[in-house]
C-alpha cells in the first residue's frame, strides 16, 4: 500500500525540515501523537531511533521508528516493523515559491502469509 500527501507551508525549506525532523517534540505539533521517547542520544541522523505513541481507533499504539536516510534540509526516511508488517515513511521538503512543499510518502508491506491469505485460505479448506 502507498499513500502520498503534500501541503504547502509558508516557511523556507530549512525551517520546515528542522521542524519535521524534530522527533522529540512531535507530540506538540501533531495531534495524533501522544508522546515520543527518544531511544538514542545525540543529534538526529541515520540510526536515530524513537518510540512514537499515537492514539488510533480509540487505542494507544506504539512503534519504534528508525531513521534510515537523512539528507537535511531535503528529505529523510523512517522505517518500522511491527507484527511482521514493514513501514516506510519518506518526508521530502521541496522549495515552492517563497515557501516549501512538504511531501510525505507512506508505504507499508504486509507479511507474505497475509499477502497470500486467499491462497492459504483455499489450501486450508482442501
Amino acid at each position: 500500500m502507498q499513500i502520498e500527501v503534500s501541503e504547502s507551508v509558508a516557511r523556507p525549506p530549512a525551517q520546515v525540515f528542522a521542524a519535521a525532523s524534530d522527533f522529540a517534540h512531535a507530540a506538540s505539533r501533531i495531534s495524533g501523537i501522544l508522546r515520543v521517547e527518544m531511544l538514542t542520544e545525540g543529534p538526529v541522523g541515520v540510526g536515530t531511533r524513537f518510540r512514537e505513541t499515537r492514539k488510533m481507533f480509540g487505542k494507544e499504539a506504539s512503534e519504534v521508528m528508525t531513521v534510515a536516510e537523512f539528507e537535511p534540509p531535503r528529505r529523510y526516511v523512517l522505517t518500522a516493523e511491527s507484527h511482521g508488517c514493514r513501514y516506510r515513511s519518506e518526508i521530502r521538503v521541496e522549495p515552492d515559491g517563497a515557501g516549501s512543499r512538504l511531501v510525505m510518502v507512506y508505504r507499508s508491506r504486509a507479511p507474505e502469509h497475509v499477502r497470500q491469505g486467499d491462497e492459504l485460505h483455499d489450501e486450508a479448506d482442501d
